[in-house]
């Protein structure tokens, strides 16, 4: 099964996460995709930041980071492409929904084939943080499972708490 999770934030700067997702001699010539919605992907950190400036947003956390990851058996070089377009479903999904800028990029360098996305910390919309509540990642989690299913491969993975609170509260 697949695994879908918000990341604490690192200590990378946002520049750094983001010249990270993308850095190809650090991933061995394995970055299958990159693309960004609502910024520049030849310079995506300059346009997060200058959205940050805009909103008077400087200070405090810099960018969310997701990761969205296959089962290593699925990790196979067939299902590069469906990850891909999986990835560009769940970028979309961030980005019409959260209203922030996203970057994102499918690493094939490890023995599970993920992708990671990189949202700036501020909504282009309003200039507020964004911030996530564990019926959030639930909401995640499910939308990266239909991103996955639509194109044949494995939902998300869910623990027992989660499956708890979701039969207890939407059953």
């Amino acid at each position: 099964m697949a695994v879908f999770i918000i990341k604490k934030q690192g200590n990378f700067t946002l520049k750094g996460m983001l010249d990270y997702l993308r850095d190809m001699e650090r991933h061995h010539n394995k970055i299958a995709f990159y693309d960004c919605f609502g910024v520049n992907p030849m310079n995506p950190a300059e346009g997060m930041m200058m959205t940050k400036l805009l909103m008077n947003q400087t200070q405090g956390r810099q960018y969310r980071h997701l990761v969205l990851s296959i089962s290593d058996w699925e990790s196979q070089e067939k299902n590069i492409r469906k990850l891909c377009i999986a990835s560009v479903a769940m970028a979309n999904y961030i980005f019409t929904t959260e209203k922030c800028q996203v970057a994102w990029a499918v690493h094939t360098n490890t023995s599970h084939y993920h992708a990671h996305f990189v949202l700036n910390s501020v909504r282009y919309s309003d200039g507020t943080r964004v911030n996530f509540r564990f019926i959030d990642l639930l909401r995640y989690k499910l939308k990266a499972s239909v991103c996955l299913s639509n194109v044949n491969l494995e939902s998300v993975r869910y623990s027992e708490y989660e499956r708890r609170y979701l039969e207890e509260h939407f059953a």
